[in-house]
């Protein structure tokens, strides 16, 4: 969820919106949600993705100021990843 000056503040679950469309924000808000910087390296993204069981990381500014959602579906699309991807869990 962002303000009108797109500051995010929390994260919505959509699952628990399906259940119940009447609940409230607070109810089926997401404090402190996974976020990144616009600069970071996506392999690392996609790795800790991965590690953390990550579906989604929120992309902002230092200032908490939304640019996007960098979605792990997307990135398991990118030939480059998917081979870094298999290298690292062969490491481990």
């Amino acid at each position: 969820m962002v303000d009108a000056a797109c500051i995010v503040h929390c994260r919505l679950d959509s699952d628990e919106l399906s259940i119940d469309p009447e609940s409230t924000s607070e109810a089926v808000m997401q404090a402190g949600p996974a976020t990144i910087r616009p600069g970071e390296a996506l392999t690392e993204m996609v790795v800790r993705m991965a590690a953390h069981d990550v579906a989604t990381l929120i992309v902002k500014t230092s200032d908490d100021r939304l640019v996007g959602v960098l979605r792990r579906s997307e990135t398991e699309q990118v030939p480059k990843l998917d081979q870094h991807r298999t290298e690292t869990s062969d490491q481990q």
